[in-house]
């Protein structure tokens, strides 16, 4: 279990955004980030996502859209409520054949 980290978007047990630059930061070095979420806890890794001026070297977000207006998933909400926060390049996925997709585009 994870000590209190004071992250304002993430649960005090656990912060995605930590994770990842941990990740970043430990691992081979990556081109870029292709970030797949859908919940609010999402939000924190993707502010820390980069954008080089391009898409096919920015990183990017892919968050999940429910197809029906009335429902939108924590990640969409929090993007359209604080853009600001999102240097990446974002695209919607609702299906795995949207991700797949995505993964073939920017591959």
């Amino acid at each position: 279990r994870m000590q209190p980290h004071g992250c304002r978007w993430c649960p005090p047990n656990m912060c995605k955004g930590a994770i990842l630059s941990d990740v970043l930061e430990t691992q081979t070095k990556f081109d870029r980030v292709l970030y797949i979420g859908d919940g609010g806890g999402d939000f924190c890794p993707c502010t820390r996502l980069k954008n080089e001026g391009h898409v096919s070297v920015s990183d990017v977000v892919l968050a999940r859209r429910d197809p029906l207006p009335a429902h939108e998933y924590g990640l969409t909400r929090r993007i359209a409520k604080y853009p600001e926060h999102i240097k990446a390049t974002v695209k919607e996925w609702s299906t795995g054949k949207d991700i797949l997709e995505a993964f073939q585009e920017l591959l």
